[in-house]
């Protein structure tokens, strides 16, 4: 097992036997184990959707602000990172990198009730109370899939353009992914600048 290593026992030998006849007996004292720090590697991406309720247009450009401050730092404390964040009036899309204690039905709820409460109570959404639909839609993204679908959720304005929330530009990606081409040129770069 990988990060668990034992910690070799001695070997000793004994000689035994009557009148000196050299009977070797060997005795294996017990191997101790001791635990090793080792690090997980985990490339786990989400993409979440939830909508508001009866797909009432509640998002505006406050509402949009309020949400994008909130849920990325509901996002942070449940050990996630938003990588994209996309709103039209009517629903939310999340790129999120999770972590594989993440419970997602705990952070799903943080978000959605927790915003709805708070942007509510801070009368972010005035002057009807910001409410989501029950449920939400979940997919689990490939990391070879992770810019087409950061690209995809960044653009829903696009997508949706009658829905577009007006003053509300999307926020720019808090963590970056760079792509192999990106690393590609970058590596290039600095070979050009040389020392």
């Amino acid at each position: 097992m990988r990060g668990i290593k034992p910690r070799l026992g001695h070997l000793s030998s004994e000689t035994t036997g009557a009148q000196g006849e050299g009977l070797c007996v060997r005795t294996v004292t017990p191997m101790r184990w001791r635990r090793v720090g080792w690090r997980v590697r985990h490339r786990l991406y989400v993409h979440v959707v939830w909508t508001t309720r009866d797909r009432a247009p509640l998002l505006d450009a406050k509402v949009a602000r309020f949400l994008w401050r909130f849920l990325r730092d509901v996002v942070r404390q449940e050990r996630a990172v938003v990588l994209a964040l996309g709103m039209v009036s009517t629903h939310v899309h999340l790129l999120l990198r999770i972590h594989p204690m993440t419970s997602m039905p705990r952070l799903l709820q943080r978000l959605k009730g927790g915003s709805a409460v708070i942007g509510t109570r801070e009368k972010h959404a005035h002057p009807e109370p910001l409410r989501w639909s029950k449920g939400y839609g979940i997919v689990s993204v490939s990391p070879a899939a992770v810019e087409n679908v950061r690209r995809y959720v960044r653009e829903q304005h696009l997508h949706h353009p009658e829905q577009a929330i007006p003053g509300w530009p999307p926020p720019e990606p808090e963590n970056r992914i760079p792509s192999a081409r990106a690393r590609m040129l970058a590596g290039q770069e600095l070979q050009r600048a040389g020392p």
